[in-house]
């Protein structure tokens, strides 16, 4: 999904996206056997995790949140939005992106915005040069989140920055 070129990029990223791109990258370095490894890996991660949100009794809405700031503003805040790896990630783990309707694969979003969706729970992207806590505390440290049941409750799921990309 960002690949450079727009007519190589996938409308929407899926699960398949991910298995042909690993086949593709196993046939390239002609490790095939490596790729098929990999992939079972994959299929296996997206199913546990889906049965983990199936095992709480009901769907999840949830919200991405990969960094404050965002489009020059510094209260806006970079979110996952539908057509990229974030959408693919919820959705496969069986919750719903309540920014799937956004174009492209990450967008901005104002903390109303955020409030106004009211996720089950936000998946809060832990990166080095921007943790997990960096955004909690913003959110903690907000006065327009402060009645937000997901910040009142802490419901959030941290995920590797590099468990959040394609590839």
């Amino acid at each position: 999904t960002y690949c450079e070129d727009n007519d190589l990029r996938p409308t929407t990223a899926t699960e398949q996206t991910v298995y042909d791109a690993v086949t593709q990258l196993g046939d390239i370095f002609n490790v095939p056997a490596v790729a098929t490894q990999l992939n079972d890996q994959i299929k296996n991660d997206f199913a546990v995790a889906k049965e983990a949100v199936e095992s709480s009794g009901h769907a999840l809405t949830a919200i991405l949140l990969d960094g404050i700031g965002c489009g020059g503003d510094p209260d806006a805040l970079f979110v996952g939005a539908g057509a990229g790896s974030v959408n693919l990630i919820l959705t496969a783990a069986g919750m719903t992106n309540l920014f799937s309707d956004m174009e492209g694969s990450y967008g901005c979003a104002s903390a109303s915005q955020i409030i106004d969706a009211n996720p089950d729970v936000l998946v809060i992207v832990e990166a080095s040069w921007d943790s997990a806590l960096n955004k909690i505390d913003y959110m903690h440290n907000h006065s327009d989140f402060c009645a937000a049941k997901f910040v009142q409750q802490a419901d959030y799921i941290t995920i590797p920055f590099s468990a959040s990309a394609l590839g």
